[in-house]
């Protein structure tokens, strides 16, 4: 290994003091191309000059530039608005702000390219009007062409001649808004940065430079022609130097796009004598060790990263110093899985990177408010009130928890007790500040970016009152959105009053670039993680590349613009092909000139995570290189995880549970009812979460019922309403026709009782929208329901929801003398004649036959026939409970779906041994006996204790239980 390790900023500064003397140097000026190298070039300066104060001005170009310019390089924010306000002063913007954004934002960078390549605009943008012209004419088409795509267009050719022209009308007016738009930024001394060097290169003087003894530009490659022509009047007036990072690996071969721009310099008059000869040969030192590694994931790059530096580690001991090794990020989605991966002894880092701002919980918290303003503004939601959902979702955000944990989870859990699908603003503004920030329903009028900046200062306000430090970084992002808020209101609210959803959409893309740093985390000593342009001049013994696959380096992310390549090459301006790969390679390459070992990870290419190829630097370095090149190939064996079935045997705690269904001196704790058996024989280990465990459903399975389910719910409370009064006036007498009619005019009411009794915490509201559509298909449906009662009138209306107040349960005695307690809640009981019905409402479409009474109990069919069972259970309970072996007993399932179709019974049917035909269940007496063989076979199952708990074999019922989580299904 060589031990006598220096790096180019240190031989640049080390020829500096054998040239000049340190009062020189403090005099002069030296301009870098990137803010890390000229973080490291004072750094070696500083071992040099011993008086701090003696240290000479070291900066990149760019505030060079704009000192000089006069003009500040404003904002990005501020330049887009002034120039979305020059469109308007042309009638050509006549689109939001936010919609105008993005291709400004792409026209502002297509200004700023132009004035860095001293391309007349006027020029360009004449060629281009003219080559829109043509696209759009069809000139340069054939006429076989023209006729297809005219007849293709033929039905729209009046609003495609209207949007051609207003097309045209754009390019044609650029070069006018250009002029004006850079002529008031330079009154108002702004600018972008283009537009500074122009005026710069524009306005050279000697006078301008009276500070300065010497100029030194170190470490440059590719420049704008401004730049170059910059330097170059610098050379002829001034003293000036260049230094030049090369090496002969590239520098010597035409073929190498790495020296692409550095070849072409060297030709040139004023950069030809900085160019040492011969170029040195450090890429093909001997000492190199360079390894490839190829992994399936990008995982498995991160951990191959962090092992090798442990090894590195522990063989170079204390003459390990982490800021010599750099960690480049190819691809960037890598940085935060390579922060957290770092050996615990290298957790210190020197960065510009940081942690995504959309990552936080704060800025998470700002999508979910203004998307509850949202929800606010829907057709289905009444004034004043906002979704359930939506709050109980806000409310569990980790920013609102922990301002007021106790006050949170309260809210939750009285919205989810009483739940309603939305809830009155006034009941939650009353109950705290922050409350009453939040929930302030949003209209035309409301400043939408104060609204946010209030809640997130009263957020921010009350975590620092928590004084927890884990709560540092979102109390740095609440700043930072907080601070970005107050800057768009001040630009955004002088322009127009933007609605939500506007605003989310600017607030977004102003946003999602934003990073916070790691300040725990760095330090100037730490190991370096970098983007690969950020290493310009920088050298380090050790360098690990991650993720090096085509399209991540070189990169492939093409920059907007409306400049065509064609012109773009004609013009002379940066094209992705030249200009970015060139400098990519450069980067690359340079990399290796002084690193000693070298590590390099890549995707495998055929990974479904990851189709693009490897790198073809790494071909280059492969094939023509002669290098010494280790490569490894990580093949990690694929884990499929064993799921063990669950098997849950009765030992003495289950057992305990499952005697509190039993009865014991005439007392129960607990009964069965016909969901658990249901439950028990679709799953008998979901019936040891739900009944013997309890395991309560996670809440929001509970609230955020399908719609199907919701209506049903519904249906069944309007049932109950609308019969009820019926049930009480005709008491013992007969139910007539007439009666039923009359409930017909009660019906719209009721529903609208209802459904703003489930829906609005009982607040009766103007309807519309879904809602409104939900109780006309429910008139519909329940009407229909009076018209099958009316045909079967006259009848006694025995019960409506029996064993709902009053417990409707039987203890039924086994053969092994256990009594178990069955119970459960019937829909309705009517009676005529001699035969009682007993009904159980249903909105879904579920069979009524069934081959023989024991297919109840198949666990094969259970799935298909549980809604008979459940019935039939129904049917058989209220024969036993009160003792009605005098009359018919007959259960029925009305079904909402089937209720319109013709000839529409409600009665259950079986197939007959004998002929093999389905018979109505007029009576369950015949039946009853297999019933009740079959009811005590699975009692007798669930309480024997050598039959354990396991897993259902029928996969399907798994996508809908709440703990296949658990089962891992």
């Amino acid at each position: 290994m060589d031990n006598s390790y220096h790096s180019f900023l240190e031989e640049v500064t080390e020829d500096l003091f054998q040239q000049y003397t340190v009062a020189d140097i403090t005099r002069s000026i030296f301009i870098l191309p990137g803010q890390k190298a000229v973080e490291r070039f004072q750094q070696v300066l500083c071992n040099k000059i011993d008086n701090p104060a003696w240290l000479p001005q070291v900066l990149t170009l760019e505030p060079w530039i704009e000192q000089c310019s006069k003009i500040t390089i404003a904002p990005n924010l501020d330049l887009l608005v002034l120039l979305y306000q020059t469109f308007q002063q042309f009638k050509a913007a006549d689109e939001p702000f936010e919609r105008f954004y993005g291709w400004g934002n792409m026209l502002l960078q297509d200004f700023d390219i132009l004035d860095k390549c001293l391309v007349d605009p006027n020029q360009l943008f004449a060629n281009l009007y003219e080559q829109k012209a043509i696209t759009l004419t069809y000139e340069h088409l054939s006429e076989a062409q023209k006729e297809a795509i005219q007849s293709f267009w033929k039905s729209f050719e009046k609003r495609l001649s209207t949007q051609q022209q207003d097309f045209l009308k754009l390019w044609e007016i650029l070069p006018h808004i250009y002029k004006r738009f850079t002529a008031e930024l330079i009154k108002k001394g702004i600018g972008y940065a283009g537009l500074c060097y122009r005026e710069l290169y524009n306005n050279l003087t000697k006078e301008l430079l009276i500070n300065y003894k010497h100029f030194f530009f170190i470490g440059f490659n590719a420049l704008h022609p401004v730049e170059e022509k910059i330097f170059a009047w610098l050379h002829s007036n001034i003293s000036t130097q260049f230094y030049w990072d090369t090496d002969a690996y590239y520098m010597n071969d035409k073929n190498q796009e790495a020296g692409y721009y550095l070849r072409h310099h060297q030709t040139k008059p004023y950069f030809q004598t900085s160019f040492k000869k011969p170029f040195p040969a450090r890429i093909q030192n001997n000492f190199k060790k360079i390894n490839f590694f190829e992994a399936n994931t990008a995982a498995e790059q991160v951990e191959l990263v962090s092992s090798q530096l442990q090894q590195l580690i522990n063989q170079e001991g204390n003459s390990f110093q982490p800021h010599q090794a750099v960690i480049v990020l190819a691809n960037e989605d890598l940085f935060l899985p390579m922060l957290h991966a770092l050996p615990t002894n290298l957790q210190s880092v020197n960065t510009t990177l940081g942690y995504p701002i959309t990552y936080t919980a704060s800025y998470q918290l700002i999508e979910q408010i203004l998307a509850l303003q949202i929800t606010t503004q829907q057709p289905t939601c009444p004034a004043g009130y906002f979704p359930t959902q939506a709050i109980i979702a806000l409310l569990k955000h980790t920013p609102i928890k922990y301002c007021n944990q106790a006050l949170a989870s309260e809210t939750i859990q009285l919205l989810t007790n009483h739940y309603t699908s939305y809830t009155s603003q006034k009941i939650l503004s009353e109950a705290s500040e922050l409350y009453q920030a939040i929930f302030r329903p949003a209209s035309s009028t409301i400043d939408i970016a104060q609204y946010v900046i209030d809640v997130m200062t009263l957020v921010k306000a009350q975590l620092e009152a928590q004084e927890d430090s884990s709560l540092a970084l979102e109390e740095e992002a609440l700043g930072e959105l907080i601070k970005q808020l107050s800057y768009i209101q001040v630009i955004i609210t002088p322009l127009y009053k933007v609605s939500i959803e506007r605003f989310i959409q600017l607030f977004r893309q102003l946003i999602r670039s934003l990073q916070l740093t790691f300040k725990e985390k760095t330090s100037a000593k730490g190991i370096q993680i970098l983007r690969i342009w950020e290493t310009a001049n920088l050298d380090f013994k050790y360098v690990f590349i991650v993720g090096m696959n085509e399209g991540n380096l070189p990169a492939s992310t093409a920059q907007g613009s409306f400049i065509p390549y064609n012109l773009r090459k004609g013009y002379g301006l940066p094209t992705m092909d030249i200009f970015q790969a060139t400098l990519d390679a450069y980067y690359f390459y340079r990399l290796l000139q002084r690193a000693q070992q070298v590590y390099i990870t890549y995707n495998t290419p055929s990974s479904a995570t990851n189709p693009k190829e490897v790198s073809r630097y790494l071909w280059q370095l492969l094939y023509e290189s002669k290098l010494p090149i280790e490569q490894h190939y990580i093949n990690t064996a694929i884990y499929t995880p064993t799921i063990c079935p669950i098997i849950i045997k009765k030992d003495d705690g289950v057992l305990l549970k499952l005697e509190e269904f039993v009865v014991k001196n005439g007392q129960e704790k607990r009964s069965l009812t016909p969901a658990a058996l249901n439950t028990y024989l679709g799953c008998s280990l979901r019936f040891y979460f739900r009944y013997i465990l309890q395991l309560q459903v996670p809440q929001q399975l509970l609230i955020e019922d399908t719609d199907a389910i919701r209506f049903g719910s519904l249906f069944h409370k309007v049932m109950e309403k609308l019969y009820a009064p019926l049930q009480i006036a005709r008491k013992g007498s007969m139910v007539q026709k007439n009666d039923l009619e009359k409930l017909k005019s009660q019906l719209q009411a009721i529903i609208a009782e209802v459904f703003s009794n489930a829906l609005y915490s009982n607040h009766i509201l103007q309807w519309g929208g879904e809602h409104l559509i939900e109780q006309e298909v429910m008139q519909k449906v329940v009407n229909k329901i009076l018209e099958i009662d009316k045909k079967h009138t006259p009848f006694t209306l025995v019960g409506i929801e029996v064993g709902k107040q009053q417990s409707l349960m039987i203890h039924f005695r086994l053969t092994s003398d256990k009594v178990v307690a069955l119970s459960g809640i019937i829909d309705r009981i009517d009676q005529k004649q001699d035969s009682i019905r007993v009904i159980d409402y249903k909105t879904g479409g579920d069979e009524k036959y069934v081959e023989q009474i024991s297919n109840l109990f198949d666990r094969s069919t259970a799935q298909k026939t549980k809604v008979i069972f459940q019935t039939f259970f129904y049917a058989w309970l209220f024969k036993k409970h009160a003792n009605n072996s005098a009359y018919k007993i007959m259960p029925g399932i009305v079904n909402t779906r089937s209720a319109f179709n013709t000839n529409f019974d409600p009665r259950l049917m079986v197939k007959q041994v004998d002929t093999k035909d389905y018979r109505y269940i007029e009576d369950i007496t015949p039946y009853q006996s297999e019933f009740e063989t079959g009811l005590e076979l699975l009692l007798q199952e669930i309480l024997d204790p050598q039959i354990p708990f396991i897993q259902t074999e029928d996969h399907f019922q798994c996508a809908t239980c709440p703990y296949k989580r658990i089962c891992e299904r």
